[in-house]
């Protein structure tokens, strides 16, 4: 094989001569308008022989010369790397052109018999196509490398065929599909490839990438309400004995905050509201989020439990109801509010356990902690110290006969009394899971913490006989005022799901909420209801409602969800001398908010807090401003990958 690049070798002035000759041939009078130029001449006649000549801009001539020896010797017959016998690149300019620098491009390929033959046949026009989008899109260049790494080429080949035609038909969309059609191949597995023509897994991918925009362009401002778009894709699934047509449905959401859950079991039961009888195909679930402020994108694929479709008339069902069927499925899980956090808290939890055993009635001493919180269950952590008797029976006999609902993890034993105790103390850490569905709210949507520990407490109960919660006193008086709140507003529970638990479990300080009359509370929890239902002053980016009697001051804000973090900083800054200060920072489907109820009998005082609060707003807004400053300067990216271009031109494809 010869590889020539020139004019960089000396004595080449026929050579020269020849390729400005082809050069001359291939450029026609509407060239400057036809760049990049490729012209492709398969010889049918032995000995077979394809020849590829290219003219195209140099703006990188390493990078040109890079991708087009790759796509070549690897694209002409997918699964296979053709060497060429002779291959030339040539840098020259023609003003008539262009005014930039161009670069000639010259490979010979022998073929080796007939088959080969006809396979390039066919393969040919796929390659022109790679090598035009290649050479007039930098980024389809860019990530077909990463694309093609991931699947056979044959189908990798269709892959990029259809979604060609998609680029070519709206050219805006290059540089938002082809570098989000490899992050989405990678969500997906193998057995997701194995059964879905590549033209429908184009439109699949196609069809994701358009909504992540589309729900993009939807939510101009961080602190809006949480925007869900969906679509929907006959799909054709083929088997080995057969074939099945499924209904896929794309899901884009615009964003959750950190305490809340969406997944497949969600979104299934949100379509069988409307189709009962509906399952999930296998294997099709594909959930994609790049970072916290990117949206979240689903996919699944349903089909009838009988032989039956889905028909029109659900499907139309679906696409107007399923957006806030699913906004209302979106689980709203409680932070783990007894945590144990490490080694050294387990031994200072045991050591104050074994302190309270003092005489042989005093029963076991218990304390629960909130471990974790799963798509289907519950874990709480258990350290329990108690003294022991020749009568007693072991943890693991006690657990033996749970029910399937339950499971007993044990971790560890050891004895704990010391030398001048007139009984032997045992200390046991062990964890407890459940199903989640046995402490579900009556929403379905979201974790009643206390209730769940409850029920530990009463598992505990029933077969170690009485004990003593030992941080469950504050807990159960917080629990009683919780459903007080529920009972008084249960119709908001319809309304505003999860604002009931959102609002109450963010109030700080706790034991405040045990203090403070149960009225006081409630009408807290009016002025956020009231932030939510009326329309409010603006100011600085942030909505402020403020409600002032002779004793108390009232303020709920409406901030941007990325101030929240800022704010939980500056927390601290709220803090007067001789005023009782109780706050809430909560996020509820999609927007944050904040409230503060300060006890403040003199104005001055009232006035002083007030001023407080509009101090600290404008010091997060300022905190927060500097911070997208910076990220703005060190996140550097082209132009063309902002995943905040618009896809205006594109909202009208269908595939």
């Amino acid at each position: 094989m010869t590889h020539q690049l020139l004019p960089t070798l000396p004595h080449t002035h026929s050579l020269v001569e020849q390729i400005e000759r082809k050069i001359d041939q291939l450029i026609t009078p509407n060239a400057k308008k036809e760049l990049p130029i490729i012209q492709t001449n398969l010889n049918a006649k032995q000995p077979y022989s394809l020849s590829i000549a290219i003219i195209c801009m140099q703006d990188h001539a390493s990078s040109i010369s890079d991708f087009l020896n790759h796509v070549i010797r690897l694209n002409l017959i997918p699964g296979r790397e053709f060497t060429p016998i002779s291959t030339q690149h040539y840098p020259f300019s023609r003003q008539t052109l262009s005014s930039k620098p161009l670069l000639f491009a010259h490979y010979e390929f022998l073929i080796g018999d007939n088959h080969d033959l006809d396979l390039i046949h066919v393969y040919l026009p796929f390659l022109k196509q790679t090598l035009h989008l290649g050479l007039m899109h930098p980024n389809y260049a860019k990530n077909l490398g990463k694309t093609e790494l991931l699947f056979p080429e044959q189908r990798n080949q269709r892959i990029h065929h259809y979604l060609a035609n998609v680029v070519q038909r709206y050219p805006k969309t290059n540089d938002i599909l082809f570098p989000a059609v490899g992050t989405l191949m990678t969500a997906a597995s193998e057995m997701f490839f194995r059964h879905r023509t590549p033209k429908d897994l184009s439109r699949i991918f196609a069809s994701m990438t358009w909504m992540k925009h589309l729900i993009i362009d939807k939510r101009a401002h961080p602190e809006d309400n949480i925007e869900i778009c969906t679509r929907f894709l006959s799909i054709n699934l083929n088997y080995t004995f057969g074939s099945d047509l499924v209904l896929g449905v794309v899901v884009a959401v615009s964003h959750l905050d950190e305490y809340q859950l969406l997944n497949e079991r969600c979104i299934m039961q949100s379509i069988l509201r409307y189709i009962p009888d509906a399952i999930a195909v296998n294997g099709s679930y594909i959930h994609v989020h790049q970072s916290h402020e990117a949206p979240h994108l689903y996919y699944i694929e349903i089909k009838r439990k009988q032989a039956k479709r889905v028909n029109l008339n659900e499907r139309s069902l679906l696409k107007e109801n399923l957006s806030q069927s699913i906004k209302a499925s979106i689980e709203d899980v409680i932070p783990a509010a007894f945590v144990m956090n490490n080694e050294e808290e387990i031994m200072k939890n045991i050591l104050t356990l074994r302190q309270e055993l003092i005489s042989i009635e005093d029963p076991p001493q218990v304390i629960i902690s909130f471990e974790n919180h799963t798509t289907s269950h519950i874990t709480f952590s258990v350290t329990l110290v108690r003294i022991l008797e020749q009568d007693h029976v072991s943890l693991n006999e006690a657990f033996r006969e749970l029910s399937e609902e339950w499971e007993y993890l044990p971790e560890r034993k050891r004895i704990v009394s010391q030398e001048h105790d007139d009984f032997t103390k045992e200390a046991h850490v062990f964890h407890l899971r459940y199903r989640k569905s046995l402490t579900s709210n009556s929403d379905e949507n979201s974790l009643n913490l206390h209730r769940s520990r409850q029920a530990v407490v009463n598992l505990l109960t029933e077969h170690l006989g009485p004990i003593r919660d030992y941080t469950g006193g504050v807990i159960v008086q917080q629990n009683a005022i919780f459903e007080q709140l529920k009972t008084r507003y249960s119709p908001l529970i319809q309304s505003h799901p999860g604002l009931i638990e959102s609002f109450f479990y963010q109030l700080h300080p706790t034991d405040m909420v045990v203090v403070l009359p149960f009225e006081e509370i409630a009408q807290f929890f009016e002025s956020i209801t009231q932030v939510i239902d009326t329309s409010t002053q603006e100011t600085n980016g942030y909505t402020v409602y403020q409600k002032e009697s002779e004793q108390m001051l009232k303020t709920v804000v409406r901030i941007p969800n990325n101030m929240k973090e800022f704010l939980q900083k500056r927390l601290s800054q709220l803090e007067i001398d001789h005023v009782q200060i109780l706050t809430t920072l909560f996020h509820h489907r999609g927007v944050t908010f904040f409230g503060v109820m300060a006890h403040a009998k003199m104005s001055q005082r009232r006035f002083l807090i007030q001023e407080k609060i509009q101090e600290l707003l404008r010091a997060c807004i300022h905190e927060e401003q500097n911070s997208q400053v910076l990220n703005i300067c060190t996140y550097v990216i082209p132009p063309s990958l902002d995943p905040r271009i618009s896809l205006h031109d594109a909202n009208s494809l269908i595939f």
